[in-house]
């Protein structure tokens, strides 16, 4: 009997002992947790480029791009754009002259930039058509006149005529710019023409002679030609001048002595001549045909005052 009740005994114990284990069993084998997603890294890139300034960890390859700012870190990107090429006006050449530009007064010496004292030696020779008066003239830097001197001709003076004197002058300055010209009017005492040449005048030191001849007219009148018939109503006066304040003044005489016009106009970029050209339309009202004297110059840089003047004349027509 103690017997039997033992073996119920041991037999309760172990169905206890396989019930806990089962139990032990089911809680070792239960559902885990549901798994954390991390971050989407793009998120996590722009956070720490922004806020630490830290190195953003590699994204997998499914990931998605990273803008700009991420991959350059540290770093601003400014946005830029490229400009549309735009077409730039290239400016017309200066045509060669095809006039003649040698000048009634050749100068050859002093040279144009000469460093000079006094007396200045000058020779130069004249083309005497025409010419009725000619004045030679020394200017200072302010315009004022150091020399002059006067030489009158008896009508229908011809040929070329050659000169050599000294210049003597004075000025307070160690040095300062100065120009030579040579101005010549007609028997009516209109301008003719006027050569001139840029001197450096010293008052005392070594000369520095510029062995340069000055044979070639400052102002070209390329049209209207002498004798020229003009009708329509507008008279056109072109032609070639060495640049020196970039303008040149267009006179137009009546044949009653008085300025009819006075025009202006600029002179474009030198040619490999180093003359720009000119041009400047006049209108223009007449019952019949008049006769016209035309004189352009040119004033100077350095030294006020006209520096090259040149003529020519013609007929306006109704």
């Amino acid at each position: 009997m103690k017997r039997r009740r033992w073996f119920w005994w041991m037999l309760v114990l172990l169905w206890s002992s396989g019930l806990g284990a089962g139990c032990t069993g089911t809680a070792a084998t239960a559902e885990p947790p549901a798994a954390v997603t991390p971050p989407s890294p793009t998120a996590t890139a722009r956070a720490t480029a922004t806020a630490t300034a830290s190195p953003t960890p590699e994204p997998s390859p499914s990931a998605t791009p990273k803008p700009l700012e991420t991959l350059v870190q540290g770093a601003q990107v400014t946005p830029f754009t490229v400009p549309w090429p735009t077409a730039t006006a290239t400016p017309e050449a200066v045509p060669t002259l095809d006039v003649p530009i040698y000048a009634p007064v050749h100068i050859y010496t002093p040279g144009p930039g000469s460093k000079v004292t006094s007396p200045i030696y000058l020779h130069f020779q004249v083309q005497m058509e025409g010419v009725r008066v000619m004045h030679i003239e020394l200017r200072g830097e302010d315009g004022r006149l150091l020399f002059r001197q006067v030489e009158r001709f008896r009508p229908g003076t011809k040929g070329w005529r050659g000169y050599q004197m000294e210049i003597p002058f004075e000025i307070r300055a160690e040095s300062e710019w100065g120009r030579l010209q040579i101005y010549l009017r007609d028997e009516r005492d209109r301008p003719l023409f006027q050569q001139a040449v840029p001197l450096v005048l010293l008052r005392q030191g070594r000369e520095d002679i510029i062995p340069q001849e000055t044979w070639a007219a400052g102002i070209i009148i390329r049209e209207p030609w002498p004798g020229a018939r003009v009708r329509d109503g507008e008279l056109r006066v072109s032609g070639f001048a060495i640049p020196t304040t970039g303008l040149v003044e267009v006179l137009v005489y009546g044949d009653d002595g008085r300025i009819w016009f006075r025009r202006t106009a600029s002179v474009s970029e030198p040619n490999a001549q180093g003359y720009g050209t000119f041009e400047v339309t006049i209108p223009y009202e007449v019952q019949r045909t008049r006769a016209v004297y035309i004189v352009v110059q040119s004033y100077g840089d350095e030294v006020p005052g006209v520096m090259y003047l040149n003529h020519t004349w013609a007929y306006l027509a109704p």
